[in-house]
C-alpha cells in the first residue's frame, strides 16, 4: 500500500507541475501577443501616458524623463523641441515608483539611447506596496526572505508578465485623442488654480526617511542609465504641497553619494518666474502649461551642460514640427480638458 500511495503523490505532484507550467506559458503567450505595450498607449488606463515612447522611431531620443504626475505636468516636450532642438519624452504616471521606473528605462533602453536621463526625486517617497510602507515606519531593510512577501513578490510578477500590468486597458475602449498622441506623456492643463502662498521650503537639519527598498531600485536605475550611456539628472519640479526641506536634504544626501547631478527647482521659484496665481492647475501640487513651459525652458538651457549632439534627420525634425504645430493649433481654441 505504501508503494501505491507513494506513486499516486509522484503522479499528483506531476499533474500540478505540468499545470503550473503550461499556466505559466499560457500568461507569458497572452502577456506577449495580446497585453502589450502598443495596446497600452492606446486605449485609457492610468498608466497609459508613460508608454509614450512605444509611438518614437528607435534611436531617435535625445532626452528621457521619468517619474510621477509632478513631471508630467511640468515638462513638455514638444515646447523644449521648439526651443532647443532636443527630441524627448516623459514617462510618467500617478503615483509612479522608482521600481516601475527602472522596468520602464528598462524597455526604452532596448530601442532608444538617451544621452540624459531626468529623474524626477518625488519618487523617492512614492511606495509601490503596503509591504513597502511598513518597512520605513519600522525602519527595516530587506533581506533575503523579503520575495516571499506576497505584496513585494505581485509587484515582481506584474513586471515578468505584462499582462499583469496591462490587463485594464480592455476595460474601456477610449481611443487616444490626438493631443495624446502628439505630447509625448506630457499632460497638457491650463486650468489656473490660485494658490494661497507659503514659505514651504524652511531651513532644516532634519532629513526625510527613504525606504531601503526605493533606495534599492534608483539605484538599479542610475546603473542601468550608466550601463546604456546615458547621464543622469536629479530633478525635483516646484510642488507645493509634496515637497519640503527634509525631504529635499534626504536627496541632497542621496546625489551626493552617488555623485550625481541634482536641481531643486522648488529652490528657483523666483528665478523660474512662477506665480502662486497663475502657475499651478491645483492646490500647490500640479503646475499647469504655463508652469510648465517655465520649467521647461529652465531646463532646456541647463541641459546644455550635457553632451548632447543634435544629430536630426529630415524626417524626425518634419515630425517633431508638425507635432508641435498641430499642439500650437489645438492650445490655441476654446476646448474641454482632456
Amino acid at each position: 500500500m505504501k508503494k501505491v500511495f507513494t506513486k499516486e503523490r509522484v503522479r499528483d505532484t506531476a499533474k500540478v507541475l505540468c499545470f503550473i507550467l503550461v499556466f505559466v506559458l499560457l500568461l507569458g503567450l497572452t502577456s506577449h501577443w495580446f497585453f502589450t505595450e502598443k495596446t497600452a498607449v492606446s486605449y485609457y488606463h492610468i498608466s497609459r501616458d508613460a508608454y509614450s515612447y512605444v509611438r518614437e522611431p528607435d534611436n531617435t531620443l535625445d532626452a528621457v524623463a521619468v517619474g510621477n504626475s509632478d513631471i508630467y505636468s511640468a515638462f513638455s516636450p514638444l515646447d523644449l523641441w521648439n526651443e532647443y532642438g532636443y527630441t524627448s519624452i516623459v514617462c510618467a504616471s500617478p503615483k509612479q515608483t522608482a521600481q516601475d521606473s527602472y522596468y520602464f528605462m528598462k524597455r526604452i533602453f532596448e530601442k532608444q539611447r538617451p544621452k540624459l536621463v531626468i529623474i524626477e526625486t518625488d519618487m523617492f517617497f512614492s511606495y509601490s506596496t503596503r509591504y513597502e510602507k511598513a518597512l520605513i515606519r519600522k525602519g527595516k531593510a530587506p533581506n533575503c526572505f523579503d520575495d516571499l512577501d506576497p505584496e513585494y513578490l505581485d509587484d515582481e510578477i506584474s513586471h515578468l508578465f505584462p499582462i499583469f500590468q496591462h490587463h485594464n486597458v480592455w476595460q474601456g475602449d477610449s481611443k487616444l485623442s490626438l493631443l495624446k498622441q502628439i505630447c509625448r506623456g506630457y499632460k497638457y492643463n491650463d486650468t489656473v488654480v490660485r494658490v494661497k502662498p507659503r514659505r514651504y521650503l524652511k531651513p532644516t537639519k532634519e532629513k526625510s526617511k527613504i525606504s531601503p527598498v526605493v533606495i534599492g531600485y534608483m539605484d538599479r536605475l542610475v546603473n542601468l542609465c550608466k550601463e546604456n550611456g546615458a547621464e543622469v539628472m536629479l530633478a525635483e519640479v516646484p510642488t507645493v504641497l509634496a515637497w519640503d526641506g527634509r525631504r529635499l536634504n534626504a536627496v541632497k544626501d542621496y546625489a551626493q553619494s552617488r555623485k550625481l547631478d541634482f536641481v531643486d527647482l522648488n529652490t528657483r521659484f523666483r528665478e523660474l518666474k512662477l506665480s502662486f496665481r497663475k502657475s499651478f492647475r491645483d492646490k500647490g501640487n500640479h503646475l499647469n502649461y504655463s508652469g510648465a513651459k517655465s520649467v521647461t525652458k529652465w531646463l532646456g538651457i541647463y541641459m546644455s551642460s550635457y553632451d548632447i549632439k543634435l544629430r536630426k534627420s529630415e524626417e524626425v525634425a518634419r515630425r517633431w514640427d508638425r507635432d508641435y504645430a498641430l499642439f500650437q493649433e489645438y492650445i490655441s481654441q476654446p476646448h474641454e480638458e482632456e
